[in-house]
């Protein structure tokens, strides 16, 4: 990444990715709308997983999941499963931890991993129900390509979280969205087929 750390994020999200994907929040709110715009189906949620590696427990990875899925993913990438190493004290070495605090220390040797195939039977079983469903958005927010964080960042948060707050699904949409995008039967219609009742400008 480069010093202009905005200008890159915004030549990869011009030149379009096969799958979007992001860790969480926000952030996978903006991929999931951009997948929603595109009509793909797969956003991926990156990075379920704990604070302290050692403590996720089945229950905390099913929340951790729900998570990610009401932010918009219909996929999810686990961190820490790869492999361990056995070094020194049980239960020996996660290399991933040490690279990301979020990732997992789960492997035969954890306490909890007899439980784990229920956890991710149900995580499957969602992914599944998401990828075949359509998503559905009232409201496409228009964030024009030329906006970086500033002036009206704190805004276009209170906007989002006013809508949040009231029930309404919505979409952040860039220029290609809506530039691209048709009326129909009072609904903007987007080149993937996602339908919105009203554009917010």
């Amino acid at each position: 990444v480069r010093h202009d750390y905005w200008q890159t994020i915004d030549e990869i999200a011009d030149a379009g990715a096969d799958v979007p994907r992001r860790d969480r929040d926000d952030a996978l709110t903006l991929a999931a709308s951009a997948a929603h715009v595109a009509g793909q189906p797969i956003v991926e949620g990156a990075a379920l997983g704990s604070s302290n590696p050692y403590a996720a427990t089945p229950e905390h990875l099913k929340r951790e999941a729900d998570a990610l899925f009401s932010a918009g993913a219909t996929r999810i990438v686990e961190h820490g499963l790869a492999y361990a190493r056995a070094a020194g004290d049980e239960p020996g070495w996660f290399p991933s931890i040490d690279v990301a605090p979020r990732a997992m220390a789960l492997g035969a040797r954890n306490t909890f991993w007899p439980y784990l195939p229920a956890v991710q039977d149900y995580i499957a079983r969602v992914q599944v129900v998401l990828q075949r469903s359509a998503p559905a958005a009232d409201v496409a927010v228009y964030r024009p390509a030329s906006s970086r964080p500033g002036a009206s960042a704190k805004s276009e948060a209170a906007l989002v979280e006013r809508l949040r707050t009231s029930g309404y699904a919505f979409d952040v949409v860039r220029d290609e969205g809506v530039l691209g995008a048709r009326a129909s039967r009072r609904r903007i219609v987007t080149a993937g087929g996602m339908r919105y009742r009203a554009l917010v400008l």
